[in-house]
């Protein structure tokens, strides 16, 4: 038996328990010096001893997912936040005792016994993963949830992180913001989970930002189902949901959970699904591993074969040699031109003032005219207390607006750059994943006139007005950034010239 093909043997099988556990040490014989495939087939043992079901939350950073699994555990247990913060795997599942089980990549583990230090563990770049262990966890005991890191993430470790933590996982939650459902990114990040063999749920969250006097969301639904049937993913089950108000008519709470419910019931035969699909991919990728480590030996060997190389094959070789030295020099001055364009077109673009952030801004100019007042008591403190609650509201939206459609992308333009001109550094990743612009209260004040009357031409022109103010002070500290990347790819040029 041990000389058939595995999957010709596997198809004429039944899968049970005790046919995979034999198939399970079957492969980590065969899987010498491919360590990385072994560890996982490893965690499959592990997975199949405890039957152990994994729904895994993955997405967007902000989307929602620490807040969806805070939702089902009915415990504000993880930490949730429009700034993205956690960069490790963290796990909730049943325990004897509450305590809380660090794992570091040097495979040295911590045991905490308050979930207080989660957040700021979830922060750390040297952590493998978190795993929270509840004694009074509201599920099955064979149940984990699990929390990723972002998708879209700009550093690479996160992102990594995130996928091979999805490898185990039985079902996988892909959220994303109400806002940006239509996007390629997202298209990208489902395919490649459904890669892995994982049922995939998709959950459209905050639909409670939806305003119907814009679009009636019926036609949201339908515009959703068409972009998601237009890349073929329209056979995935998708769930519009509220995690603010539940009270909200669209909010499909109770539909969510009840199918989440079916699931659970089945779960014994999910198990046994993935782990069947997942052996068959690290069959796959065992096969490229060796590929690839073949590979790489015989090129060593040839480049040690000497010989000789006729006029015709120098001649050429000095030619392509110049091509090179001339990129080069010319490297600094394309990067700076194509990013500067990156960077203005995403300024010009970024819609910082959507409908309910205009309300916002009508809200505050109201509150600045000379007759408004707050009636009552106290009415002077009261319109003064009013007029600051409405500055907050709307500086708020901004920096939310801000962080999504500039903070973000810009992240991901920089990340791209740098990395496509081989000047990523860990030095620059670091600058990029700590890049904030912070927007404060003069952006408003400094922008509004006292003198203007509330009406619809003036709240058009103030909107204008602080977009313009924004993306200044983006474009500012932006530039700043560009001229280190160009002085790097300089330098880099200037070594390549000596070379």
């Amino acid at each position: 038996m041990e000389n058939i093909d595995f999957k010709t043997w596997y198809e004429q099988q039944i899968p049970n328990p005790a046919l995979l556990k034999q198939r399970l040490t079957y492969l980590q014989r065969q899987f010498q010096m491919d360590s990385k495939r072994i560890d996982k087939l490893k965690k499959l043992q592990q997975k199949l001893e405890k039957f152990e079901w994994c729904i895994a939350f993955s997405g967007h950073f902000s989307a929602g997912k620490s807040t969806l699994i805070n939702t089902i555990l009915d415990v504000p247990l993880l930490p949730n936040s429009p700034i993205p913060t956690s960069a490790n795997i963290v796990t909730v599942q049943k325990g004897n005792a509450s305590f809380v089980m660090v794992i570091r990549e040097d495979d040295q583990v911590e045991h905490l016994t308050s979930f207080e230090d989660v957040s700021k563990y979830a922060k750390e770049n040297d952590i493998k993963e978190i795993n929270l262990h509840m004694k009074d966890f509201p599920l099955p005991e064979s149940f984990v949830l699990m929390d990723t890191p972002g998708l879209d993430s700009t550093i690479e470790s996160h992102q990594q992180k995130a996928l091979d933590a999805l490898f185990f996982a039985d079902v996988v939650i892909y959220m994303m913001d109400y806002r940006h459902v239509e996007s390629k990114e997202n298209v990208e990040k489902i395919k490649k989970i459904e890669s892995l063999g994982k049922k995939v749920i998709l959950v459209v969250n905050q639909i409670d930002k939806h305003q119907k006097s814009e679009l009636p969301f019926h036609l949201y639904k339908e515009n959703v189902s068409s972009f998601l049937k237009r890349y073929t993913l329209d056979h995935l089950p998708i769930y519009f949901l509220s995690l603010k108000n539940f009270e909200i008519e669209e909010n499909e709470w109770e539909i969510f959970t009840n199918d989440i419910s079916h699931y659970l019931n089945k779960r014994k035969q999910t198990v046994i699904e993935t782990i069947t699909k997942t052996m068959y991919i690290l069959i796959e990728e065992h096969q490229s591993f060796l590929f690839y480590r073949y590979k790489e030996e015989f090129e060593t060997l040839s480049a040690k074969i000497s010989y000789r190389e006729s006029l015709e094959m120098l001649r050429k070789r000095i030619q392509k040699m110049e091509k090179h030295l001339r990129e080069y020099e010319e490297r600094p001055g394309k990067f700076e031109k194509t990013t500067t364009e990156q960077i203005n077109r995403l300024l010009w673009y970024a819609n910082i003032m959507p409908y309910h952030t205009r309300e916002r801004v009508r809200e505050f100019i109201e509150s600045n005219q000379v007759d408004f007042r707050v009636k009552g008591f106290f009415s002077k403190r009261k319109t003064a207390k009013e007029r600051q609650r409405r500055l907050e509201l709307l500086l708020e939206s901004l920096k939310e607006n801000a962080f999504i459609y500039l903070m973000l992308p810009t992240k991901k333009i920089l990340t791209n750059q740098f990395k496509e001109y081989r000047i990523l550094t860990e030095d620059f990743k670091e600058k990029i994943q700590d890049f904030m612009v912070e927007l404060n209260e003069s952006i408003v004040l400094d922008t509004f006139k006292t003198s203007a009357l509330y009406n619809e031409q003036y709240v058009q022109q103030f909107c204008r007005d602080i977009s313009r103010n924004v993306q200044r002070l983006y474009r500012n500290d932006l530039y700043r950034f560009i001229e280190q990347g160009q002085h790097q790819v300089q330098l880099v040029a200037t070594l390549n010239e000596k070379d």
